[in-house]
């Protein structure tokens, strides 16, 4: 299965548009570019995490916003430098494919934990993603999330 030729994620709250076409880049608003962020030290860090991350991975700071393809273009215009999802195989493909784009086209990377394609037709397909603007980043990421408890919170936490 490959890619279609467009994706668009709509930020409602704050009325932005994210077109990604492929070969084509990817814009916000207006036409303007955007660039995702080249940081590449884990410590330093800002991420955006889906799901309870049930251990602190050294990451600087984290986010959760709760909707994957946004987690993905906050990635692709820089404002984090990556994102986890801390739970397991709970992510569907209409949840995150048009991010993906919009990621990939912003010169990002992402990849499912387990090495699955994102791309697939398959009813049931879930993945666990995990984003970053830098190659290196991304490469840490994946380390870390493989490393780390399945995102639960503990019992009794609303």
């Amino acid at each position: 299965v490959g890619w279609g030729l467009g994706g668009v994620v709509v930020v409602i709250v704050v009325l932005g548009v994210f077109l990604g076409v492929v070969g084509g880049g990817v814009y916000i608003r207006d036409g303007v570019t955007i660039a995702c962020s080249t940081q590449t030290d884990l410590s330093r860090a800002v991420l955006v995490l889906n799901g309870y991350a049930g251990a602190h991975a050294g990451w600087r700071q984290y986010r959760t916003l709760g909707a994957m393809a946004l987690d993905l273009c906050a990635v692709a215009d820089g404002t984090f430098d990556g994102s986890v999802a801390c739970t397991v195989d709970a992510i569907n493909p209409w949840d995150y494919l048009g991010g993906v784009l919009v990621l990939t086209e912003a010169g990002g990377h992402v990849g499912d934990l387990h090495d699955r394609p994102l791309v697939s037709l398959s009813t049931g397909t879930r993945r666990t993603l995990v984003s970053a603007g830098s190659p290196e980043l991304f490469a840490t990421l994946v380390d870390r999330r493989r490393t780390m408890p399945s995102g639960r919170p503990p019992s009794g936490t609303p």
